[in-house]
């Protein structure tokens, strides 16, 4: 990462301390980050899309090939959208505008909705939303900064993300590269509902793994888990590639990835029943599902995703009371507010 982040930029130097990560207990200190904070203050968003921050981030752009403008920034503007729903039992999930549908169908499925029709009714009937077992819920940049990762504007004290990644460089395609447009994009806080109480506010980042997170939480919720207890529980992962992965991105049939705490035998099942055979010293199968199941272990369990619950409840009294959880699988923790 900290070469990552000295290539992409001559600037990378500003995230560093002494060009090097800090270690732990050291103090970190990022007044670039500061002033920018400041500016947005006073200038609000202006302070961001035109002036000096956008100059730089404009420079950085540029400066490896890109082709953005000033204009491009001082064009923004953000959009307020009634969100989508889904009813599963007395529950109602409310997301961001896009789709709940499989991962397959959610890179095509899945675009600007002001420059490309999405239909959002279709996808949310009973033949390819809840049924099908997952479900993707995306939604969509809100600038247009299409950058390379990691990249420093100078004198900003921030990175550059690289949601441009997320555009498909076929015309016809939905998320066709253009002008002015939002790229495919996964950002999904969810709030759901029963009736018109709030029960849970929550979501689990993670590419991919965000949506199916948000499935499996909720129903170990549903199940009558803690909101800790259901973001510890061990979790898969159906892989549909990641946008950099070439021609497996979208396939369905890639890795199921298994948190390691769930029964080997589970993971059995889903391989096919793996035998040696001992004359041949060689492995054969008697498949029963044939997945191609890999089972994760250790910090690489951060690609279940991390995610964070707050649930309303009321407890014997009467009171109101709000818990909240946060994931093992980062540095978060849930703070009381007394």
């Amino acid at each position: 990462m900290i070469e990552l982040i000295k290539n992409a930029s001559p600037n990378g130097g500003e995230m560093l301390l002494n060009g090097k990560a800090p270690l732990p207990g050291q103090v970190v200190k990022l007044p670039n980050l500061a002033q920018t904070f400041r500016e947005l203050a006073i200038k609000g968003k202006d302070g961001f899309y035109k002036g000096r921050i956008a100059q730089a981030i404009v420079d950085v752009i540029q400066s490896k090939g890109g082709v953005m403008e000033l204009a491009d920034l001082a064009k923004h503007s953000t959009t307020f959208v009634e969100p989508i729903s889904y009813t599963y039992g007395d529950v109602t999930v409310h997301e961001r505008i896009g789709n709940l549908l499989r991962g397959v169908d959610s890179q095509w499925y899945v675009a600007d909705p002001e420059m490309e029709h999405v239909p959002v009714a279709q996808l949310l009937s009973k033949p390819l939303g809840f049924g099908t077992g997952g479900n993707v819920h995306n939604s969509f940049a809100e600038g247009l900064v299409l950058s390379q990762k990691a990249a420093v504007p100078k004198g900003c004290g921030f990175t550059l993300q690289n949601r441009g990644c997320g555009f498909v460089l076929n015309e016809k395609h939905p998320n066709a590269l253009r002008g002015g447009k939002r790229p495919y994009h996964t950002i999904i806080p969810a709030l759901a509902t029963r009736g018109d109480e709030i029960f849970l506010s929550y979501g689990v980042m993670g590419g991919y793994m965000q949506p199916q997170g948000h499935v499996q939480v909720l129903l170990n919720i549903l199940r009558g888990y803690t909101v800790q207890d259901a973001l510890d529980a061990p979790r898969f992962c159906i892989s549909s590639g990641m946008p950099d992965a070439g021609s497996k991105a979208g396939n369905p049939n890639s890795e199921v990835y298994i948190e390691e705490g769930i029964p080997s035998e589970t993971v059995a099942k889903l391989r096919g029943e793996w035998q040696k055979n001992q004359n041949q010293a060689s492995l054969t199968t008697s498949a029963e599902m044939g997945h191609d199941v890999r089972v994760v272990t250790g910090y690489a369990r951060g690609m279940f995703g991390r995610g964070q619950v707050i649930q309303k409840l009321n407890d014997t009294s009467g009171r109101l009371v709000w818990a909240a959880g946060s994931d093992m699988r980062a540095d978060g923790h849930a703070a009381p507010q007394i």
